[in-house]
């Protein structure tokens, strides 16, 4: 006989107690279990309580562990939209069994809200600080204690929070050294929800005294560390961890961005009572204070159009095409660098039409750049997937020049030349089937007057076009048009020559230098105390003696150059600090100026000649079809066998210091832009000076060890330093010779 169909009702809810808006305590009556059982929600996230009827199938009731504390410890706690966004991230990976590593800047509470969350669940709380140099065996796993004149083994906070299924923080856990933190997540190589593998984590203890020990962890273990990360870091680059540790203990990103981020903006971390969201997903749902931003509707819709965008775009492309699995901290991501694109809005002060656009989009691609590009580690590759043959040909080409041997591309230069595409492109339909792209969008709203001007010349066109048809009819003809201006010539003293040859005086050329140089280091603000005067240092270079002048004098620009005897990310530091138009960006330096592998640093000025000439031709000595690393070996012996040597990398930024102050001085005489830009050193973006400069690596006695090779070059927006691969093949890879010439 069939039972008859019975209609259950969803569950009342009673509320127990709630936490500022949206992090409650619930009781409903549950079927199954026949009793009253509580759970804790948090933004539509829901865990069941532990509470005194749990027996897990081996206890008898009332003996299973839960928190130890009153709750009057948490009065204090603040839940705004930052507390709510951790406890919801680590409640839905307690729920499905994923350890996390939760990062953050210092005083986020990240400590205080993860007690409060075992409050929450009711499960047994331990912390343990990590600190360098610790006994990890003795502060984690066990101890010897004396019990009634005797030594005994007591368990540490590790295994005791596995055998009580209780919440185990690990605070500052990149603290520790790879094989120190090997041990204590051991255990968490399975998801502690044994209903997810439907195996138990163990740990095992083969040093306990007087007993092999295997722990089975109960249900409900969870192991939650937490750590800081400094501006610029990315999740997998946090203290190197590895991928291995990253899949047992899946990195968080929370928060806000470091202070100091971009030009001298940060983001503050916004109260609920100053921001807040709804359940929603939807970002025109999400309600902002409308009086704390000048922003309009319009603005933030269609910026959550482009975000969502670049979203799918990424994890499409991205994904798919790289071996590191970033899918966890990828999942927030856009949430995230949305809010902190309306963070920034928040604090603008910029007024004028121009300036607001340009730090809306400033805005919107350092949010984007913070959280998609810092995901992946720097050293992270990806072949280069088929969508972007829709990119132009100049980033297309950039792309391939940055492949290595299996043509695979850094993931951060990917994201970062993908995402200044999707701003570029065209997305959003205008009238008459007109798009438009995410700057025009935005200039369409904040200063409307520029599209009715445009309108006005487009106008004046035709007026003009049709005038034009009528004298042509009536056989007159139009008045003679004046001709444009003559384009403005660099003065002859900033020109470079084809050849030295063409000035008959070497010495005059170095001297003309030597003021070149000279105004770069003020321009720079890095003079020295005692800068030696063209007089101390003109006999040294007569002291050459006439075969290494002659030398010097076939070079295609020989310059002075005076190399300041400061470290060289000073050097790095002095360009990022001293701007000298609207587009450039930080320099790029891999791996960091301070690494030995670029040799010891200068600690005295020292005096130079070398060729500055915007790009050198191919050596005759040396075959183009050989691998860079050979290329290092070939320029270094035939430099040697001259009394010369490689240029180094500190010279080169020297050098390329006297390029930027050459494009100032262009600027201030009339020169455009775009024409005094090609006269920056190894221009990547200008195809006649395409050549990328090789280092010195002297300070090597052994090159066949090398497993990467340093060289430089200028790509238009930045100056880059990098160690990369020995095996490139490629005819842009050659070298300047440098003449040492004194110390001072």
């Amino acid at each position: 006989m069939k039972r008859p169909l019975e209609i259950s009702s969803a569950p009342e809810r009673e509320i127990v107690k709630s936490y500022g808006n949206n992090i409650r305590i619930e009781r409903e009556f549950n079927e199954k279990l026949n009793r009253d059982v509580e759970y804790v929600d948090v933004l539509g996230v829901r865990v069941r309580r532990r509470d005194q009827h749990d027996t897990f199938g081996e206890e008898k009731a009332g003996m299973v562990p839960v928190f130890q504390g009153s709750p009057e410890v948490f009065k204090d706690l603040s839940f705004g939209k930052a507390e709510t966004e951790l406890l919801k991230a680590a409640l839905m990976r307690y729920a499905i069994g994923h350890h996390t590593l939760f990062l953050g800047p210092p005083g986020f509470g990240k400590s205080r809200m993860l007690e409060f969350m075992a409050y929450l669940l009711n499960v047994p709380f331990a912390r343990v600080q990590c600190e360098k140099g610790m006994d990890v065996s003795q502060q984690f796993l066990w101890t010897y204690v004396r019990d009634n004149g005797s030594w005994k083994g007591r368990l540490g906070p590790l295994p005791q929070s596995i055998l009580s299924g209780g919440l185990l923080l690990v605070d500052e856990l990149p603290n520790l050294e790879p094989a120190e933190r090997q041990v204590i997540l051991g255990p968490t190589e399975l998801p502690h929800n044994p209903r997810m593998t439907g195996k138990v984590p163990t740990l095992h203890l083969h040093d306990y005294p007087g007993m092999e020990m295997t722990i089975q962890a109960r249900p409900g273990w969870f192991l939650v560390a937490t750590g800081n990360y400094r501006e610029g870091q990315g999740v997998g680059e946090i203290y190197g961890l590895t991928e291995r540790e990253e899949r047992r203990i899946r990195p968080y990103m929370l928060g806000v961005l470091p202070a100091g981020t971009g030009a001298k903006r940060m983001s503050s971390r916004y109260r609920g009572e100053q921001m807040e969201n709804t359940k929603s997903d939807d970002y025109e749902n999400k309600a902002y204070q409308r009086e704390a931003t000048d922003l309009p509707d319009e603005v933030i819709n269609f910026t959550a159009d482009l975000f969502e965008i670049v979203d799918r775009v990424l994890k499409m492309e991205v994904l798919n095409s790289v071996r590191q699995e970033p899918k966890v901290f990828l999942t927030e991501a856009i949430d995230r660098a949305f809010d902190h694109f309306m963070y920034f809005q928040l604090q603008s002060q910029e007024q004028t039409q121009v300036k607001k656009v340009e730090d809306v989009i400033g805005s919107a691609l350092l949010a984007l750049e913070f959280y998609y590009v810092n995901a992946f580690r720097a050293e992270t590759r990806m072949k280069l997937p088929d969508v972007p043959a829709e990119l132009d040909a100049e980033m297309q080409k950039a792309l391939k020049s940055h492949t290595d041997k299996d043509k695979r591309v850094l993931v951060r230069d990917y994201i970062t030349w993908r995402l200044k595409d999707l701003l570029e492109r065209k997305i959003w339909e205008q009238a008459e089937a007109k798009k438009v792209n995410y700057r025009e969008r935005l200039e369409e709203i904040y200063y409307p007057e520029k599209k009715a001007e445009a309108e006005a010349a487009e106008k004046q066109k035709q007026i003009d076009a049709e005038l034009a048809q009528i004298t042509t009819l009536l056989g007159t003809q139009p008045a003679p048009q004046p001709l444009p201006p003559p384009s403005p010539v660099p003065p002859q003293d900033l020109a470079v020559p084809t050849s030295p040859k063409e000035s008959p005086d070497l010495m005059r050329a170095l001297e003309a230098s030597y003021e070149e140089i000279k105004e770069t280091l003020k321009t720079f603000n890095i003079t020295p105390k005692t800068l030696p005067t063209i007089g101390q240092i003109m006999p040294t270079v007569w002291a050459l003696g006439p075969e290494k002048l002659a030398e010097i004098a076939q070079f295609n620009k020989p310059t002075l150059l005076i190399t300041p005897g400061i470290k060289r990310d000073n050097k790095i530091k002095a360009i990022n600090s001293h701007k000298l138009y609207k587009d450039q960006v930080d320099t790029y330096c891999d791996p960091s100026p301070a690494d030995a592998l670029w040799g010891p640093e200068k600690t005295k000025l020292t005096v130079s000649i070398v060729d500055g000439a915007l790009s050198m031709p191919i050596h005759s000595q040396v075959p183009q079809d050989l691998k860079v690393i050979e290329k290092v070996k070939k320029y270094q012996e035939i430099y040697t066998a001259k009394g010369m040597k490689m240029i180094s990398a500190d010279e080169y930024l020297t050098l390329q210091m006297l390029s930027l102050h050459r494009y100032k001085q262009l600027i201030s005489q009339g020169i455009p832009h775009e024409e005094a830009l090609k006269t920056m050193v190894e221009n990547w973006a200008d195809e006649e000076h395409k050549t990328v400069t090789l280092f010195n690596v002297d300070h090597i006695s052994d090159l066949t060890s090398l497993s990467r090779v340093p060289y430089g070059y200028f790509d238009l927006a930045q100056v880059s330093l990098y160690w990369n691969n020995p095996d490139f093949v490629d005819d842009d890879f050659r070298s300047r010779p440098s003449v040492w010439i004194s110390e001072f």
